[in-house]
């Protein structure tokens, strides 16, 4: 039920290639972690969906008005469920919106490493995904002038935030990619 509004209302709001992708991949990454977690695949691929729903549209707005804020108040608006807006809010470290539900740590540990691994991919011989070892990520992460925006910390806080060992974190995300297919 919650996917397919999830996908709707990305596809109206965001017209990036780039944000779509990323967008279906935290959703791959979160559909994983419902699977793993025994929770509610529909209401976790669909906050990893549109958890950055609001992106484009907030590029000039005020801090306040801006991303994830807006989206949040639209996603209220539509009655999303609470915990998938709770998450949304929560995903940027700015916000100063606390973690407290499994999904929503999820979604944090999801967000950052989804881009980081598909980076990666991108600079593998293969150009793959499916190629890419736990080793082949972590010596990436070593590179400071790989993927410069990506704060590496963030990355470990996130995965302890969730409860999981780093490279065991990166195995899973890797295997989502690899491995889901959005509806």
């Amino acid at each position: 039920m919650w996917l397919p509004r999830a996908k709707t209302l990305l596809h109206e709001y965001v017209t990036d290639e780039k944000l779509l992708r990323h967008s279906y991949d935290v959703g791959k990454c979160m559909i994983f972690y419902a699977r793993k977690f025994n929770q509610d695949e529909d209401l976790w691929g669909a906050t990893g969906l549109i958890h950055d729903f609001d992106y484009q549209i907030t590029q000039s707005c005020d801090p306040l008005d801006g991303h994830p804020y807006k989206g949040v108040r639209i996603l209220s608006q539509l009655n999303f469920p609470a915990e998938l807006v709770d998450a949304v809010l929560g995903h940027a470290e700015y916000t100063g919106k606390s973690r407290d539900t499994l999904l929503a740590k999820c979604l944090f540990a999801c967000d950052e490493m989804s881009g980081f691994i598909f980076s990666c991919s991108r600079v593998h011989p293969s150009k793959q995904i499916d190629q890419l070892t736990v080793e082949f990520v972590l010596k990436r992460m070593k590179e400071n002038s790989f993927s410069k925006a990506v704060d590496r910390n963030l990355l470990r806080k996130s995965s302890e935030e969730l409860g999981l060992d780093f490279e065991t974190h990166i195995s899973n995300c890797i295997t989502a990619l690899s491995s889901i297919t959005i509806p």
